[in-house]
């Protein structure tokens, strides 16, 4: 299981170890460890390695340590680990300045370390890592499925160093048409993983700068954060702050894998463990609701969903009353468009956008006021329900809301 170069920096045995460039490439996932002395190693790399090298083998001669830097760059390695003072007399500032433009990490360890100490620190680290993910997968699962009382999962939380005890606001984090990229692009399984990781990983990043205490878990294809209050009391509330932190996610996940993005749904912050279980609910609805109105790197938070999360409760606890809301209103409208190649429901549409201004309604669709008054007029006539009354416009306008939902959740 991977983790990152930030995370084996945290290693006791890496205390006196100094990131000469790329700080901003610690966040870079580490798939294996390979001791790199010959000129040629960039040629057996194949993404994510941490290299370890003297540069010995390049030790004369600057430009090719140079080549030998850009070649590991190139492979997508996720670092190189260096000793530049047992061979060579110092890094040059071209091989530096290379780095830094890449935002590839380059860190000098002290002489005194050996490698095979090293590469057995790095996949104990990485063997910890996965059997935390599983343990706080299992503590997400119990927590959904509500077999645990809330002071025992906080308790479970503590000891995978989160503090829940205040409270928390929980994120719930997916790549968009995961399945659907999956299949264009002909990913390996080994690919699938790692953009996985990388999405918990730019998680891990902007979280934990935020508040060590929150708890961050990979399940399944999403990412899920139980978000703590920070120790220096942010002034910023706890869902702006989870926007922030959303945003910063999703933007360095696309950084590392163009034509992919990431969205986010974002749960209301409860200060009483309890309702742990309810602030993920919430992120998750949130999440289904953008995803049903086909957004794309978004980030929604519950709040700002309006009457969308009351339909989607009645379409959880009765799919039948979502389904003849959308037959009682709209449904004729879609009907009479296909059949006779109409624009009823996209006027409708614009004029619920434009506050019933007749006006904006027809510099939206590029007609003139009277087409848009005769067109709502139809819509009336069709659906037996007035547009010039207040009760019957809003019906309307949850029948297509209803539709918008239904739609995407692949129910018409």
């Amino acid at each position: 299981m991977e983790i990152t170069v930030a995370e084996i920096l945290g290693s006791d045995l890496l205390k006196d170890a100094k990131v000469i460039a790329g700080q901003a490439g610690l966040y870079r996932p580490v798939a294996s460890v390979t001791v790199g002395e010959v000129p040629d190693i960039a040629d057996w790399l194949k993404g994510g390695e941490v290299v370890l090298s003297t540069l010995y083998a390049v030790s004369e001669d600057p430009t090719a340590q140079l080549e030998f830097v850009r070649k590991i760059i190139a492979k997508n390695a996720a670092a190189l680990f260096i000793k530049p003072s047992r061979f060579v007399k110092g890094l040059e500032k071209t091989l530096i300045a290379e780095a830094k433009q890449a935002d590839f990490p380059l860190i000098e360890v002290p002489n005194d370390i050996r490698w095979t100490d090293l590469v057995r620190d790095i996949y104990d680290r990485m063997i910890q890592s996965e059997v935390e993910i599983r343990m706080k997968g299992d503590l997400i699962d119990d927590l959904l499925a509500g077999q645990y009382k809330p002071t025992e999962l906080v308790r479970r939380a503590g000891f995978l160093g989160a503090d829940l005890a205040a409270g928390c606001l929980a994120m719930v984090m997916d790549i968009d048409s995961f399945g659907a990229l999956i299949k264009d692009r002909n990913l390996d399984e080994q690919t699938v993983q790692r953009m996985k990781r990388e999405m918990l990983n730019a998680a891990t990043w902007s979280v934990r700068a935020y508040s060590k205490a929150s708890l961050i878990s990979l399940k399944s294809d999403n990412v899920i954060v139980l978000l703590a209050p920070p120790a220096d009391g942010d002034s910023a509330s706890p869902t702006e702050a989870a926007a922030r932190l959303a945003t910063e996610t999703k933007d360095a996940y696309s950084e590392r894998y163009a034509g992919s993005t990431v969205s986010v749904g974002i749960g209301r912050f409860y200060g009483d463990p309890e309702q742990m279980a309810k602030s993920l609910e919430e992120a998750r609805a949130a999440l289904t609701i953008s995803r049903a109105l086909a957004k794309t790197a978004a980030v929604t938070r519950f709040d700002d969903v309006g009457v969308y999360k009351l339909l989607l409760r009645v379409y959880e606890q009765a799919p039948d009353d979502l389904l003849n809301l959308y037959n009682e209103t709209v449904r004729p409208l879609v009907e009479y468009d296909a059949q006779h190649h109409g624009d009823l429901l996209t006027t409708l549409e614009k004029y619920l956008a434009n506050n019933t201004n007749l006006n904006h309604t027809a510099e939206d669709l590029f007609t003139h006021r009277h087409t848009v008054r005769y067109r709502l007029e139809r819509v009336a006539a069709i659906t037996g329900l007035d547009v010039d009354s207040s009760d019957e416009l809003e019906k309307l306008s949850l029948g297509l809301k209803a539709a918008r939902l239904l739609r995407g959740l692949n129910q018409l």
